[in-house]
Formats: structure tokens, C-alpha cells, sequence
């Protein structure tokens, strides 16, 4: 059993190695790809390979004493068996167990050819796991997979390690063909009951609130550590101060306003520098990487300096206040991040800018655009407020939204609400209404203007104003038939200019974290995440805003 231990052993030693060399390109690819980091994922990736670096060695060591493999074989050595099943006439020939007696099953336990087989079948039942639940393929796929596998695990044998050994140091078996493919394939069956306590793979981002997520401290320092890798590039960079400062200026303030807060780390990590609106201000971004970098490493430098001219000039005391001022200030920059690691809170400078890293998505998708092409063909589109006669239409396209909202199993909605006296409640307020196109009424909304009692608690961040009146958004729903054509953009664009209209600087909005469609149209609109909410009867909400220009 030794022979198994230490392929393993030398896998578990040699595992943390590839695993940080793999380490950053991992998370860019999965920052870029996923927009996050999924622990279950981060699990899963690195354990396949921890199975794959353990299978590698299982094939190939223990390795030779001696490059020179020929000359310790014998000369009638057979370097191949093509004859399929071999391995069963070997089992039957060396065993001490009888098929008649039960009981001497065990003894195959203990014999090698019994074993090897064994082994053979076990090395690639992981691989069959790992393709079923998290690659998605099916079984044919898992069989060539598998079988392709074993091929290449059998050339590298037959190969004497690529030709690092002179000679084959162990034959090229059609039975470990056999074997390993039919791993592969147990594997596969066996898939749900391996991973019976795990998310299904496709599912792992359900419920994964992008623009609700705090940008990680590793991600921050990844794209920090790319971004000065690249200013690291430019000439003189180390030997001239002055084009140390002018590369800050133009890199990360210049270069980040005209990207829209995205340097080439961001843009690599997925990330971005929000502001208040939708595009970073010039101030904001100045004052921000103006705090970090002119004050932050301008100003240690600058003091150290101070101490050592100084000392120079014999100005001891001198020396002793600033290097004592600096010290102080260090402690400061240090409390100040360790406060916002533990509390999940801005740094200092990012809430004097009052910006913050959010996490970057793509706003255009190809049913976005189709919608855009969808919009442009209908320009009797109107929005108005609702009337009595309206009422059996609205009602209709609320309870479509609440057939969606369950069958998405979002929790909204629910026990009754909103019904027929909301909409009238609403009607009489004037605050229910309607989108129409051609005079049928294909959406519908609450406008609220004034203030939400509700949001004046905001928990985990702030709302972008401190303003007594805006407008509130409430109850959007799209008929079933009209979904996909972007027609919930339109009702905010219409929003935003009746807002305007009535002298409204700010809109504000909240749905139910799970509620993915609308979170997609809110933030598609232009809304920020500001935080979470609470309704009156305690339910979750989670808050956004938009600024009117």
C-alpha cells in the first residue's frame, strides 16, 4: 500500500506550489468571468487539481533509480499487453479465494493483481465526479474523457517519462484502458451521491448580488499590485520624483476620469471606482487617488525626507517631531484600515471622496439591444396616469408578475399583495401608472413623489442625497407578452423626466435581493446600490438611487 501513500504524499508537498503560481490567474479569470469569488468553486477547482497533480504522480512514480531502465531489464521484456481482460485470468490464477466460499473473499484484499485492478478503476472514478457535476458533461463525453485520459496517463509510461529514461519502466496495458474508463464511467453514475451536499454546479451564483457585493481586500491589492507593476514600466520612473507624481496625476486621476474610474488593474480585476452619479466626477476621482497617492505615499515620503535634511542641518528636534508626527500618522493609516477590514467600511479617503470600488458589469446584453431595436419601432409609446377602466388591465399584469416572481421563487409579492384596492388606493393618490403603446397598456408603476418612511433607516451604506423630497418608485410590472423588450427602462425614462419636470433631484427604488429581473433593469437605468431597508412588517429590501442631472 506504500507504493500508493507516496504519490500522494508527494502530491499534498508539491500542491501548494502550483496552487500559488495558479493562484492569480485564477482569480482574474474568475473575477472576469464571475465577477466574484465563489467559495464552493474556489473549493472544487483546486481540489480537481489536487486529484489531477495526485493521479499524475500515481502513474508515474516511483521513478527509476537509473536513467538507464534497459540495461536492469530482461531482455525478454514485454513492453505491451493488447490482450484485453488479462488482468481477470491474472486474478484467477494467484488467488487464494474461492468463488464457492464466501467468507475468502477477503484475501483478494491482499493480493497485488486484485489491487492493481482495483487502483486502476479508482484513479479516474474522481475525474467522472468532477466532469458530471462540475463541467456538465454527459455520459459519452465522460467515457472519452475518460478513456482519452488513460491514453495519455499510458503514453506517458510507455514514453519512459516523455524520454527521460532510456526504456518503458512499466507496460502499456489495454486492461488500465479498460479500468480507467470504466472509473470514469462509475464516477459518473455515482455522481449525485459524491455531491448530494453540494449546490448544483450551474446554481452556484443563484442568488449572487453583484452590485450589492463589497469589493474584497485582495481583489483591492490585486489590482493596486498590477497597476503600479505597469507604472513601474515607464522611464525614469524610480530615479525622477517629478515623473513619479506627473505618472500618478495622468495614470490614476487623468486616465481613470476619461475610463470612468477603470485603470488597467480594475479593468483586469472587473472593478471600478463609483462616484455619486453615473460617471465618476473629475473632483471625486482627484480627491480620492489625490488622497491615496499624494497623501498617503507623497506625504511619507515627503516627511521622511524632512527627518534626514534635518539631521543634516543638526535640527535634531526638528527631526524628532516629524519622524514622531509620522509615526503617529502611520498608526492612523493603520487603524484606519484594519477599522474598515473589521467593519466592512470605506477607507478613509474613500469617504472624504465619498466613492467606493464596485464591482464593473457589462450594461448592454443581446436582449437589451433587441429591446433598443424594439423601442425605436414604437414611438406611440405613452405614460400616463391611470384611470377606474384601467384597473381589470393592470390587475391582470400584476398577477403575470406574481405568477413570475413564484415560479423565480422570489418571495414578493405575496399573500394577496398588491390588489385591487391598492391599485384603486393608488389611483385616488395619483400614484398608479400606465404604459401604453398604441393605446394598450403593456406596463405599470406607483410614482410617489415626497418621502418614504421606510427609507429613512438605511442600513450597510448611505444614500447618495440627504434630500426631504424625491420620488419613489414603486410596483413596476411588464405584461407577460411585452417581457424582453426592454419596456421596464422605458417606464424609468419616462419617470425621470416627469421627476425633472415636477423639480425632483433624486429617484429611489427597492425590490427583494432575489428579484434578479428588476435588479438587472434598475441597475440597466442607472440606479446605485445604496444598501438595505426595511418594510413595515420587518422584510428585507435591498435600496438604490439615481441623481438626477
Amino acid at each position: 500500500m506504500s507504493t500508493y501513500f507516496i504519490p500522494i504524499k508527494t502530491a499534498v508537498i508539491f500542491f501548494p506550489f502550483l496552487a500559488l503560481i495558479l493562484t492569480i490567474p485564477f482569480l482574474i479569470f474568475q473575477y472576469r468571468k464571475y465577477g466574484y469569488i465563489n467559495k464552493i468553486r474556489l473549493v472544487v477547482v483546486f481540489s480537481f487539481l489536487f486529484y489531477l497533480i495526485s493521479a499524475y504522480y500515481m502513474v508515474i512514480l516511483p521513478l527509476p533509480k537509473t536513467r538507464d531502465v534497459k540495461s536492469v531489464q530482461r531482455d525478454d521484456i514485454e513492453y505491451t499487453n493488447l490482450k484485453p481482460f488479462k488482468f481477470v485470468e491474472d486474478i484467477k490464477r494467484n488467488t487464494t479465494a474461492e468463488i464457492e466460499d464466501p467468507t475468502s473473499y477477503k484475501y483478494l484484499f491482499t493480493e497485488r493483481e486484485f489491487l492493481q485492478a482495483i487502483f486502476n478503476v479508482l484513479l479516474t472514478l474522481p475525474l467522472g465526479i468532477y466532469l458530471r457535476y462540475y463541467f456538465g458533461r454527459g455520459l459519452i463525453a465522460t467515457i472519452l474523457i475518460s478513456f482519452t485520459a488513460s491514453i495519455f496517463f499510458e503514453l506517458t509510461q510507455f514514453s519512459g517519462l516523455y524520454g527521460i529514461y532510456n526504456a518503458p519502466y512499466r507496460v502499456l496495458d489495454i486492461d488500465d484502458l479498460i479500468l480507467n474508463t470504466l472509473g470514469g464511467t462509475i464516477g459518473f453514475i455515482s455522481a449525485p451521491i459524491f455531491t448530494f451536499f453540494l449546490p448544483k454546479a450551474d446554481e452556484l451564483d443563484e442568488n449572487v448580488e453583484l452590485e450589492t457585493m463589497r469589493v474584497g481586500f485582495p481583489r483591492r491589492l490585486l489590482a493596486f499590485t498590477i497597476d503600479m507593476l505597469i507604472m513601474s514600466f515607464i522611464p525614469y520612473y524610480k530615479l525622477d520624483f517629478r515623473v513619479k507624481y506627473v505618472s500618478f496625476f495622468v495614470y490614476f486621476i487623468l486616465i481613470a476620469y476619461i475610463t470612468n474610474g477603470r485603470t488597467v488593474g480594475h479593468w483586469i480585476t472587473n472593478t471600478k471606482i463609483q462616484g455619486k452619479g453615473d460617471r465618476i466626477g473629475f473632483f471625486e476621482i482627484f480627491l480620492r487617488n489625490g488622497i491615496l497617492f499624494f497623501g498617503i505615499i507623497g506625504l511619507n515620503r515627503l516627511l521622511g525626507n524632512l527627518i534626514i535634511l534635518d539631521q543634516q542641518l543638526d535640527l535634531y528636534s526638528m527631526a524628532l517631531f516629524i519622524a514622531l508626527f509620522q509615526v503617529a500618522y502611520i498608526i492612523y493609516l493603520i487603524g484606519d484600515l484594519i477599522y474598515a477590514l473589521f467593519q466592512k467600511d470605506r477607507f478613509f479617503y474613500e469617504r472624504l471622496s465619498n466613492t467606493r470600488i464596485g464591482i464593473y458589469e457589462e450594461k448592454i446584453g443581446k436582449e437589451d439591444r433587441d429591446g433598443e431595436k424594439y423601442m425605436e419601432k414604437r414611438d406611440n409609446m405613452k405614460f400616463r396616469k391611470s384611470e377606474y377602466e384601467d384597473i381589470d388591465n393592470i390587475l391582470e399584469i400584476i398577477e403575470e408578475g406574481k405568477v413570475s416572481l413564484k415560479k423565480a421563487q422570489v418571495p414578493q409579492w405575496i399573500d394577496g399583495y398588491p390588489n385591487r384596492e391598492t391599485i384603486m388606493e393608488d389611483i385616488d393618490k395619483g400614484y398608479s401608472y400606465v404604459l401604453t403603446n398604441n393605446d394598450e397598456i403593456v406596463g405599470t408603476a406607483a410614482l410617489i413623489y415626497g418621502v418614504e418612511e421606510t427609507y429613512k433607516e438605511i442600513f450597510q451604506g448611505e444614500w447618495l442625497s440627504e434630500l426631504e423630497e424625491y420620488a419613489i418608485l414603486h410596483r413596476v410590472a411588464i405584461k407577460e407578452s411585452e417581457k424582453g423588450k426592454s419596456l421596464a427602462v422605458r417606464i424609468m425614462e419616462f419617470v425621470q423626466e416627469d421627476a425633472k419636470g415636477k423639480g425632483m433631484a433624486s429617484i429611489r427604488i427597492d425590490t427583494h435581493r432575489k428579484n434578479k429581473s428588476m435588479k438587472k433593469m434598475i441597475e440597466k437605468s442607472g440606479f446605485e446600490y445604496c444598501g438595505i431597508i426595511y418594510l413595515e412588517d420587518g422584510s428585507e429590501r435591498i435600496a438604490f438611487e439615481k441623481l438626477i442631472k
